[in-house]
């Protein structure tokens, strides 16, 4: 009888999750801005065609360029930030100095799985084009940087795919947090949040202000 009371109250403690309503997805995605920073989308398996139409619907719907200013994106090289930041502001850089962003990362899987990998810089470049200046887009590369001419061995190799998770938090940390920016981020599925793996934290969980501040919200596609 004991155990019975205190599964009672237990149960009465929890609150009373209301059923899944399907929503229309880009409007819930703009309207999660209204009270988050970030907004993390999980593309799913890398590569597939479905996410990207639906990234390029999104960035191209009239509302996002009014309340997005970045967007982070996974398997990108930093070290290639200044090529890209000057291809997506229209400036006169080569397609292949951009790709050298995807198909020189930690990722280069990524690339294998879609040659688009690359292409969503040109789909922002695109867009940026008939967006005026203080409404433009910038994508933060957020792979931490590699300079293969420097990878010797497994050892150095590790060292850097280990900071895959912290490197993107401190990125968007820097980058946006700390500039009252809005972004948002598309990393895979593992990386949104806890990984589902069991390795350790996402990238949108080592952000110590998201913790507990309502800053970061992460979704996944279905």
């Amino acid at each position: 009888m004991r155990h019975a009371a205190i599964a009672s109250l237990l149960l009465a403690g929890q609150a009373v999750v209301p059923p899944a309503v399907p929503t229309e997805p880009i409007t819930t995605i703009l309207d999660a801005f209204r009270t988050h920073a970030v907004v993390a989308l999980g593309e799913g398996d890398h590569g597939n065609d479905q996410s990207r139409v639906f990234r390029l619907s999104l960035i191209n719907d009239r509302r996002f360029p009014s309340i997005v200013n970045d967007i982070v994106v996974e398997g990108a090289n930093a070290a290639y930030q200044d090529v890209v930041d000057r291809y997506v502001r229209g400036e006169d850089v080569a397609e292949d100095a951009v790709r050298g962003a995807w198909e020189n990362s930690t990722q280069t899987q990524i690339v294998l799985l879609s040659t688009r990998s690359a292409g969503f810089a040109g789909d922002v470049r695109a867009l940026n084009a008939r967006l005026p200046k203080q409404r433009r887009l910038r994508v933060l590369l957020g792979d931490p940087p590699i300079d293969w001419n420097l990878i010797h061995s497994r050892d150095d190799y590790q060292n850097v795919l280990a900071l895959r998770d912290s490197f993107p938090a401190d990125l968007i940390t820097r980058e946006v947090l700390a500039k009252r920016m809005l972004c948002g981020a598309v990393l895979g599925q593992c990386d949104v949040s806890h990984r589902a793996d069991g390795a350790g934290e996402g990238a949108t969980d080592t952000m110590p202000e998201a913790r507990g501040r309502g800053n970061g919200w992460p979704m996944r596609e279905h």
